[in-house]
């Protein structure tokens, strides 16, 4: 029950951040809507930056820690997020800066991203202790603050200051829900830190969310390209941003609570049974991604038009169908070099190779975008471009996993890339009289069930049988 409502949490969370894309682009105007893009982005970017680390070493050191040792590691993740913290400050400006804002704006996201990282820190805590419901129940409070907060600014001023603003909002109100929930949370002593547990941190957490902002980057980077190409007070900029925006989340999300509900049982594997029970339970975890994955793909790519026709405003509707689909296939390949393709360097511990993966990635994909850019190419195009380049490279460094031997069951692999390639093709069924477009979703919706059933994924066991 708990993992259900950690995957509801998730799905919550994305729907909400996909309501709210919605609604800001209809309630502001397309420069307002570009610059709140790219603010936003570049504000998670760089609380990515500044605590990222904090939240992978904090979850690998408490979750094993003993009672007697708690305080003192949580007063030290605590330090440590303090002494980011200020370092945020100083230098989260100039990062901001980038995105040519007003000094309003740079001190609503520098403050949003702030707490953010707060508000994330607090979770962890909360489920690296076994309350797995009482974070779920907190990040769908959060979810649901920002999407109210930014919508009401948004709707009341009509700026990106005013939307910014409220989102900070929101995080500021996830971060005292956590602390009425558990007044544990408060608990911090600067005596009880310790250098050595700082240093333990950085050792093992600043590799890894050195490779995350590496990731993180690039899609960031991919943004100021574009819009440098295209203007930022263009309607093209402007429904590009909104298709980058929505389509990439659905892919990250379900990684993200895919990963939070399998990963810890893998790893179990992995530490205490035999090597052969770990690569099954590997095998299954990659199946899970793969499927539930490029099922997702062929759903974006048939009801993309439609919904689009529903939702996205009409002054930027032809550019956002123009480049869904590549958004789509850039964001599929994006998410299977981050997730999958980390889940056996992270058993093996070999840390510095995400960091190699991430560089490559940081190195190779903006300059193919810019290149087709300078080119003349269209922004579809150049993303298309950029998805190969991504799988290839995903390929070049699969190394590690390719010699750990954990392989999903190809015939499962086959059914789900002919159920996603059935459910895509639905694009060129009509969607008009409303029998023919329940139709569709009826025969997406099935062959869906079917790949689950096939895959056996309600159940976390399963036997190799192919």
């Amino acid at each position: 029950m708990n993992r259900l409502l950690v995957l509801i949490s998730y799905l919550y969370q994305s729907a909400a951040a996909v309501a709210l894309i919605f609604a800001i682009s209809h309630l502001v105007d397309s420069a307002a809507y570009t610059t709140f893009s790219l603010v936003a982005a570049l504000s998670q970017l760089i609380s990515v930056l500044a605590f990222e680390w904090i939240q992978i070493a904090g979850t690998r050191f408490l979750a094993g820690a003993h009672a007697q040792e708690r305080l003192r590691l949580r007063s030290s993740v605590y330090s440590a997020f303090a002494l980011s913290a200020l370092a945020l400050v100083i230098a989260g400006p100039v990062a901001l800066h980038l995105a040519a804002t007003t000094g309003t704006i740079a001190a609503f996201a520098l403050g949003a991203a702030l707490a953010q990282g707060l508000a994330d820190l607090f979770m962890m805590i909360i489920r690296v202790d076994g309350r797995l419901a009482l974070s779920a129940g907190l990040m769908i409070f959060r979810s649901t603050g920002i999407l109210v907060m930014a919508a009401l600014a948004a709707w009341l001023y009509r700026s990106a200051e005013a939307v910014i603003a409220g989102m900070l909002i929101g995080q500021v109100l996830g971060c005292l829900a956590a602390l009425a929930l558990d007044r544990s949370l408060a608990r911090w002593s600067w005596r009880s830190t310790r250098r050595s547990d700082l240093a333990a941190f950085c050792r093992y957490g600043m590799q890894a969310a050195a490779a995350s902002v590496m990731h993180l980057s690039v899609t960031v980077l991919v943004r100021l390209l574009v819009v440098g190409r295209l203007g930022a007070a263009s309607v093209e900029s402007a429904g590009f941003l909104l298709a980058f925006d929505l389509l990439q989340r659905p892919f990250s999300v379900l990684m993200a609570a895919l990963h939070m509900v399998t990963f810890p049982e893998v790893v179990a594997k992995y530490d205490r049974a035999p090597l052969a029970e770990a690569k099954d339970a590997t095998a299954r975890l990659f199946e899970f991604f793969l499927c539930s994955t490029v099922v997702l793909l062929g759903g974006l790519i048939a009801f993309i038009p439609d919904v689009a026709w529903l939702f996205v405003p009409q002054a930027v509707l032809p550019a956002f169908i123009a480049v869904a689909p590549a958004v789509s296939l850039f964001a599929f390949f994006n998410t299977h070099l981050q997730g999958s393709g980390a889940i056996v360097v992270h058993l093996l511990k070999i840390t510095h190779r995400l960091v190699v993966v991430a560089f490559g990635q940081l190195a190779v994909v903006p300059a193919i975008i810019w290149l087709a850019l300078a080119a003349g190419q269209s922004v579809a195009m150049a993303l298309l471009l950029a998805s190969l380049a991504t799988a290839a490279w995903m390929l070049a460094v699969s190394g590690p996993t390719l010699r750990f031997g954990a392989y999903p069951r190809c015939s499962l692999g086959l059914i789900a890339i002919a159920g996603a390639a059935m459910i895509g093709a639905l694009v060129w069924l009509p969607s008009s009289p409303t029998i023919w477009f329940v139709g569709k979703i009826a025969l997406a919706a099935a062959i869906t069930a079917l790949v689950a059933w096939r895959g056996d994924f309600l159940q976390m066991a399963r036997g190799r049988s192919a």
